[in-house]
């Protein structure tokens, strides 16, 4: 877990979000009005709310595009339930709390680098949990994780890692175009 998840005000731009989160090396950051957390905001919400819709992330603020009351998780359950809870909601974002106050956030791609077997035991619960019979050959291999597609949305078992992103196969070629692109013209230059 992030203890010192990045966090900003509704009012920020999202072209100011945007540089922060890549300064700290995120996908994801906190919403935060009046010493309350009111939201996320994840390098989908911008990618599929901001620059495929065109917006200027200039004059679009954060709590424009923020997913609101966002789900969380008490800071005593154990990896495992926040994989779940993700995996649940179809979000790789999870902020955790305990005490009354935002302990940090926990994320798909952190329980990757830290201890990847845990995705692949989540991987193989969800397999068994959802009918079958849990032999070897139902059993998906660690490289393709299951999940909701961050950029279409779809449920998809084999989304893969692109540009920051967990996507199925079919929207994997446009976001390594887009990244691509963004590279030789920034969008939030």
């Amino acid at each position: 877990m992030d203890d010192d998840p990045l966090a900003m005000d509704p009012k920020t731009s999202v072209r100011d979000a945007a540089s922060a989160m890549q300064a700290r090396g995120v996908g994801g950051l906190l919403v935060f009005d009046g010493g309350r957390m009111t939201g996320i905001l994840t390098e989908r919400d911008i990618l599929t709310k901001v620059v495929a819709a065109g917006r200027d992330t200039t004059q679009t603020t954060v709590g424009d595009i923020m997913t609101p009351d966002p789900i969380t998780i008490p800071a005593d359950h154990d990896i495992l339930e926040a994989l779940r809870v993700m995996r649940a909601h179809g979000i790789r974002h999870l902020p955790v709390v305990g005490g009354g106050r935002l302990r940090g956030m926990v994320t798909e791609r952190a329980i990757s680098r830290q201890a990847p077997e845990l995705l692949q035991i989540a991987g193989d619960w969800n397999t068994i949990t959802n009918g079958h019979d849990g032999s070897s050959s139902s059993v998906r291999p660690l490289a393709l994780v299951g999940g909701v597609c961050e950029t279409c949305g779809n449920e998809a078992d084999d989304l893969v890692d692109v540009g920051d992103l967990m996507v199925c196969e079919e929207c994997a070629e446009t976001v390594r175009e887009t990244t691509e692109d963004e590279v030789q013209s920034p969008v939030l230059g």
